[in-house]
């Protein structure tokens, strides 16, 4: 969401005269320490809440420029010290009777009290650029904007007032939802009436101490009901209040809240987040970054001031981000667009640069969070290939499992199972685990064997680089392996056993013709499922690769495999004789 689309403050603390633009639904302010990051959303809180800080009234001069200060008493200019703020917005859906874009200026005086306020919506509808009918309408559609506009600020260091300000809009929102409710009300009396009977003893102790007759009573209004709650969180099998979590856990909660607020509520909500990586681990930090942009900012604008390379990282049309930086007399903040670059050019170098040399190791960090993320993705991928893996395995829990590397070579495996044995139904199910890789973790970690204790397991590797994943599982790891091999020739398929499970894993069987494309020895290997079937039926779907030293092998195309999966089911059964061995190996594996 985005509202606020430029800002132009003076004279507030150390932003003498900066104006801020290209803002977008997520800003993100960053720069070195005491730079005046945080200043931009004390700013933002002083416009729409008459705050500096956290529920802190404008003490003026605490919070006036002191350069301007010193200018004004230079020049003994009396009755020019005023802290402005102008904001320029963009009319949301909703709002048809304003301009499509306008601003509004505030000004504070000395005292710390709001001198004026200023706009030009009145001066565009007698421009006849809004939809309003009379002044009147301009004036009360601005209004009724402002007013809807909630800018919640939440300060570096988080105190518990914080939760106590977030549970209060929280309980607002559910009051406003449930006022109406008479179950509730009900319930609540019904609670009271019954309260009377085991309360009444104490009540009767206590005029006889005190002389005051008193009763005990819950709250009968949802309102007062309410005000004893608080967020209990699940930690292991017991409950912790949110309140006794550590600051981390808390600092993830706040935005989920507020996002909560935003997307059931009417207003308009504008967050003001200052370092929201405090006290943040790692992993979270990363996922909260993500979440501000991809999630959050959905439903509310948001500006972050922040050290955070998770934030400063971000990409995206929905991003702006700025370097705060000091002038050269260490006084007055000032701030840029960062434009995001590749290139370093070192007699001209540019916000980028010089953010990652005021952060110290952004640049460091940065490639940190991209190796992160690379990880996490193969870490999401991984995951779900298990699921999808084991929904394979359980879809028939009877049969035996024979793993292959993908799905072409699932396709080509029941293929020729048709064509070679086309009255018998296929003994085992093929079940496709996605690469060698992955096939190959499986039968090392052994979850398979523990979570399906009654069912063997085969796994089929090609002879290509497949045989480094075997022999991984044949020797194990520093010498100690859980396999032990049991073919020793490779033209039946060399094959090792699990020593304690049901469990096998073999190379492809090496066909005569194919003897040089796989070398259990020395030298490297290349024979996969598809070079099983004769030259001829291989035409227009391989490569050819030069051997070190003489000769050449066929490579079947990464770009064909599917391809040529597809259209064995075409191939004559004589095609088919080199995966026999296959098929023979697996039959005497299950006896």
């Amino acid at each position: 969401m985005k509202v606020i689309d430029k800002i132009k403050i003076r004279y507030f603390r150390s932003l003498k005269e900066q104006t801020i633009s290209k803002i977008e639904e997520v800003n993100i302010f960053s720069g070195a320490n005491d730079s005046g990051k945080s200043n931009v959303l004390k700013a933002l809180n002083l416009f729409f809440n008459e705050q500096t800080n956290f529920q802190q009234k404008l003490v003026f001069d605490e919070e006036f420029s002191k350069e301007r200060l010193d200018d004004v008493r230079k020049k003994s200019i009396k009755g020019r010290q005023v802290i402005a703020i102008k904001i320029s917005f963009c009319a949301p859906s909703g709002h048809k009777n304003l301009p499509r874009k306008f601003y509004v200026e505030k000004t504070w005086d000395r005292d710390g009290n709001l001198l004026s306020t200023t706009e030009n919506v009145i001066s565009k509808f007698k421009k006849g650029t809004t939809n309003a009918k009379t002044e009147k309408t301009a004036k009360q559609a601005l209004s009724r904007f402002i007013n809807s506009i909630h800018y919640e600020y939440i300060p570096a260091v988080r105190s518990p007032q914080i939760f106590e300000n977030l549970l209060s809009l929280l309980q607002e929102l559910i009051l406003s939802k449930n006022k109406k409710n008479a179950k509730i009300s009900n319930q609540l009396e019904k609670i009271n009436e019954e309260s009377k009977s085991f309360t009444e003893k104490i009540s009767k102790d206590f005029e006889k101490i005190s002389g005051i007759k008193s009763g005990i009573r819950i709250p009968s209004e949802f309102q007062d009901f309410f005000k004893s709650f608080f967020i209990d969180t699940e930690s292991g099998q017991f409950s912790i209040p949110l309140k006794l979590r550590g600051d981390g856990i808390q600092m993830r909660y706040i935005p989920t809240i507020l996002d909560y607020i935003a997307k059931n509520s009417r207003g308009i909500f504008i967050w003001g987040f200052d370092e929201p990586e405090n006290s943040t681990e790692y992993s979270l930090c990363s996922q909260m970054a993500n979440d501000f942009k991809d999630i959050f900012a959905k439903n509310s604008q948001i500006f972050v001031s922040t050290h955070s390379f998770h934030f400063t990282t971000l990409r995206g049309e929905n991003v702006s981000k700025y370097r705060v930086y000091k002038d050269n007399k260490n006084v007055n903040s000032l701030i840029s667009l960062i434009k995001d670059e590749t290139q370093l050019n070192l007699f001209a170098p540019s916000d980028t640069q010089k953010i990652n040399e005021e952060l110290g190791i952004l640049e460091l960090h940065s490639s940190i969070a991209n190796e992160y993320k690379e990880w996490q993705e193969a870490k999401d991928k991984w995951l779900s290939d298990f699921e999808k893996l084991q929904s394979q395995i359980e879809d028939d829990t009877e049969l035996p499992i024979l793993f292959v590397e993908g799905k072409t070579d699932k396709t080509i495996l029941e293929e020729s199972w048709k064509k070679l044995y086309p009255n018998n139904t296929l003994p085992f199910k093929i079940v496709d685990a996605f690469d060698r890789h992955f096939l190959g973790n499986t039968f090392a970690r052994g979850d398979i064997f523990r979570n399906y204790p009654s069912k063997k397991f085969i796994g089929m590797l090609d002879f290509d680089d497949g045989f480094e994943n075997w022999k991984g599982l044949k020797n194990g790891k520093k010498g100690s392996s859980q396999y032990t091999q049991t073919e020793l020739d490779k033209k039946k398929g060399l094959t090792i056993k699990h020593n304690q499970e049901n469990g096998y894993v073999f190379l492809l069987p090496v066909p005569e013709f194919r003897t040089n494309y796989a070398d259990a020895t020395y030298g490297k290997s290349y024979l996969t499922i598809e070079l099983l079937f004769p030259d001829l039926l291989l035409n227009g779907y391989t490569e050819e690769i030069t051997l070190a030293g003489s000769g050449k092998v066929k490579k079947i195309k990464d770009s064909k495999k599917e391809t040529f999966s597809n259209k064995v089911k075409d191939f004559d059964k004589e095609n088919f004789d080199n995966f026999k061995p296959i098929f023979d190996l697996v039959k005497e594996l299950l006896k």
